[in-house]
């Protein structure tokens, strides 16, 4: 999501091609997941007053894999960069300056009204958005109710910064050291064989039943063990398989993928199926240990072989048009996909609620906040990219 590829010269476009339709496709499920979490019975920042918990299957199909996947195209992206890059040090400054100057806004201006919103409705503060920004900027920590306190400034969506802003300083750490071609010598081999499935898998399951027990998710950067495990393992997946030196590496990896899409696909939708159908005859509660554990176990495989099916039916349709020039249209909103990243859940949160006052039908309320978000978010986009150093501050490559 951070970054918008220049095809390197010893790369096939359509290969770059396909991280950004994988990256834009994500985003888009993105906005849908939020929208959605306005609706479910799910705690969110706002809710609405008409739950719609058969949503909430639907909300599960993307869940597990939806963010792993932008880890993983983040670190394919960041392999192929440093891999030509003189300078790992001057790329790990330019990393920190993209990633970290829209979080820092976000922890100052953008995500302010989200919380003000969140603040009105779970705990009826009934005072101006300029005098909640004081006591926000503050740090007031007087912001609470029986379920706890806010932590005030927070970062809420853009916790994805920070975590990418991590593992990107020891992938470079690693190439500065000489370390990392030992890592894609290993992801060579991992991209080979069988073990490209089982493994990742194995990994992910093994995490979910030894560290989610314990830690779960919080995105909070610093008490946030089974998060890190998996998103790290995702963003290091990427760099070692997709982000291969050699060129004959990378297209072997890529024709292996496109190859293995529907069998992917076919098991991720038996893994889904599964879940499903255990949750909708048992309470996880009602289980016994070692359904539980593999219950826990059958999320590796919910987690990576979508990720493997998606990014083997990129490749496809991007050598469907391979023989033809690259996609401006693709190109611009690959370019977008940042800032509006940044933007969209500030626009939602503030959107939702007053949709709500009009109480419109509940499909065509759900629609236009999809329509209005995505519109929101992409014109917000268009106006900073002309704003010069501002849009920096938001995402925007100058």
């Amino acid at each position: 999501m951070t970054e918008h590829l220049t095809p390197p010269e010893q790369s096939k476009p359509q290969r770059l091609e396909a991280l950004d339709l994988l990256r834009v496709c994500a985003f888009g499920l993105l906005i849908l997941f939020h929208c959605g979490m306005y609706y479910v019975s799910w705690d969110w920042h706002v809710k609405s007053p008409r739950v719609v918990t058969s949503l909430e299957p639907v909300m599960h199909l993307s869940s597990p894999w939806r963010m792993a996947l932008l880890f993983v195209i983040s670190g394919a992206v960041l392999a192929l960069i440093a891999q030509r890059a003189p300078n790992s040090g001057k790329l790990a400054w330019r990393r920190t300056q993209v990633l970290m100057a829209p979080l820092l806004m976000g922890l100052f201006i953008t995500v302010l009204p989200q919380a003000y919103m969140e603040a009105r409705e779970k705990l009826q503060y009934a005072g101006s958005l300029w005098e909640f920004a004081l006591r926000y900027w503050a740090a007031d920590t007087s912001f609470c109710d029986s379920k706890g306190c806010m932590p005030l400034p927070t970062w809420n969506h853009l916790w994805f910064l920070p975590y990418v802003w991590t593992y990107s300083l020891v992938l470079l750490g690693l190439v500065y050291l000489g370390a990392f071609a030992r890592l894609q010598a290993a992801g060579g081999w991992l991209s080979r064989g069988p073990q490209l499935l089982w493994l990742p898998v194995l990994w992910f399951a093994l995490v979910r039943n030894t560290l989610f027990v314990h830690f779960p998710s919080t995105h909070d950067w610093t008490h946030d063990a089974y998060n890190h495990a998996l998103y790290a393992s995702a963003f290091f997946l990427g760099a070692i398989i997709l982000g291969q030196r050699e060129q004959a590496q990378r297209d072997a990896l890529w024709a292996r993928v496109h190859r293995l899409r529907w069998w992917t696909l076919s098991g991720a939708m038996v893994a889904m199926l599964l879940h499903f159908g255990v949750n909708s005859v048992w309470k996880p509660q009602a289980l016994p240990e070692w359904a539980l554990a593999a219950m826990r176990a059958n999320t590796g495989f919910r987690q990576w072989l979508p990720i493997v099916a998606a990014l083997g039916f990129a490749h496809g349709f991007c050598m469907r048009r391979a023989a033809l020039p690259p996609s401006a249209l693709l190109r611009y909103l690959s370019g977008m996909v940042f800032c509006a990243y940044v933007l969209h859940q500030t626009v939602l949160v503030v959107l939702a609620p007053n949709l709500a006052l009009l109480k419109l039908p509940l499909p065509m309320e759900a629609g236009l906040l999809v329509v209005l978000t995505f519109c929101a978010s992409w014109m917000g986009f268009d106006v900073l990219r002309r704003a010069g150093v501002l849009g920096v501050w938001f995402g925007i490559r100058r």
